[in-house]
């Protein structure tokens, strides 16, 4: 009886070592995530700089590959078109951080003085 109760108990312990180890991998990875996320969205917040700075005329791409303090990197790419008189930014901004990686996109319009 002694034994059967033990086993049991074994078997719970070894159930619950299995859930913290997998809980301990999700949270690494949600981190991950999270920082490759935080990465895209400054490379975003760095595109927008970069056009309120430009003179209107001026509809080179913006391009760039940056790197944070933490370790994450972003690349940055732009296309733009004309749209009448405004100029329509695609920006895609792409984050990594120790192999989790995240994407994000936004459109910027640029009106004329």
């Amino acid at each position: 009886m002694v034994l059967v109760i033990l086993l049991a108990c074994s078997g719970f312990i070894l159930a619950g070592l299995q859930t913290a180890y997998q809980n301990g991998r999700i949270v690494y990875w949600d981190g991950c995530h999270l920082q490759a996320w935080q990465a895209a969205d400054a490379g975003l917040a760095w595109a927008h700089c970069q056009l309120a700075g430009r003179s209107f005329g001026d509809s080179r791409p913006v391009q760039a590959e940056l790197t944070l303090k933490n370790g994450a990197h972003c690349i940055v790419s732009s296309t733009s078109v004309m749209n009448g008189n405004a100029c329509e930014y695609s920006i895609l901004a792409v984050g990594s951080y120790q192999g989790a990686t995240y994407q994000a996109s936004r459109k910027f319009t640029v009106l004329p003085p």
